[in-house]
């Protein structure tokens, strides 16, 4: 793959912000080594976040590279948890990795103790969020197990050639690099399904993949159960680094930089200078937002 483009960091903070969002609600979040804005309930940007506590996000969290492969790091948080759900027809809460960024978080032990959540409160026994992750029956050499996953955005120049997936990634997933792969797993995905609405596409259409020692495979299909109501797809993958869900082509929308809440509803950078924050929870709570009854 080609390299990435160089370019040097930004000189000031780039505020990401909803049209309807009053200034008040913008606040800053440290970053070390780079930038990231908290801002009407979403998270965007790149640096590692050395906060410690509880994220939770009500919103969306997206990993900007702007341009360059570069990280947001958001493991120094203890625990992840979605205390307001949302309402059916709005912006959809989730994770996602947009203009080379790559999203680290931590795996939590899910609250009965048989799973490992990615982006999903461990209390919560549905997947809401949106690029979620649950592993469950990990089998890892001497059963060490993975301490963390990255989302991707599949335009970075570090990547695997993805040149053998049948379709387009609207999600893309590394296992934890202390591992040398996981052996085997059921893996449960969160899919984004409003990459598949841009690409015209039927989320029955939707299929998972795992690469290992450069090769791209589909997940056995006799394994694989998919959820269009809850928008999840499972499977059973076997000796991985990495994961993905496909979805055809379709209208040949690009997707590669594809948030929830469509572009032309986003407003311009701002001068305006967030408030800091110094408390070890951080809550995205979008206007857009409102608490829904949890399954």
């Amino acid at each position: 793959s080609s390299s990435p483009p160089s370019a040097p960091p930004p000189t000031s903070p780039v505020v990401t912000t909803s049209v309807a969002a009053p200034v008040s609600q913008l606040v800053r979040v440290p970053a070390e080594g780079g930038s990231v804005i908290n801002s009407a309930g979403m998270l965007s940007g790149y640096g590692k976040v050395d906060l410690t506590g509880t994220l939770d996000v009500c919103g969306q969290v997206v990993a900007n590279g702007q341009g360059v492969d570069r990280t947001l790091n958001l493991t120094a948080f203890g625990s992840i948890q979605n205390s307001t759900d949302s309402t059916a027809g709005g912006p959809s809460p989730g994770w996602y990795a947009e203009d080379h960024g790559r999203l680290v978080l931590r795996l939590q032990a899910s609250k009965g103790g048989g799973a490992l959540n990615w982006g999903e409160d461990p209390a919560d026994p549905l997947l809401n969020m949106v690029n979620a992750v649950r592993l469950s029956d990990v089998q890892t050499a001497g059963e060490v197990g993975p301490v963390q996953l990255s989302l991707l955005a599949p335009i970075r120049g570090d990547l695997p050639s993805l040149s053998t997936l049948d379709g387009v990634p609207i999600g893309l997933w590394e296992v934890d690099p202390s591992l040398a792969e996981i052996n085997s797993a059921d893996l449960t995905i969160r899919y984004n399904d409003a990459a598949v609405l841009a690409l015209g596409d039927s989320e029955s259409a939707l299929s998972l993949w795992t690469l290992s020692d450069g090769s791209w495979q589909s997940v056995d299909p006799a394994s694989v159960v998919l959820d269009t109501t809850d928008h999840l797809i499972s499977g059973v993958a076997q000796d991985f680094q990495y994961f993905a869900v496909t979805a055809p082509a379709g209208n040949g929308s690009d997707i590669a930089n594809l948030i929830a809440v469509p572009n032309n509803q986003i407003a311009p950078a701002t001068e305006s200078v967030p408030e800091p924050v110094g408390l070890g929870a951080i809550a995205l709570l979008g206007g857009f937002l409102a608490r829904r009854r949890r399954r």
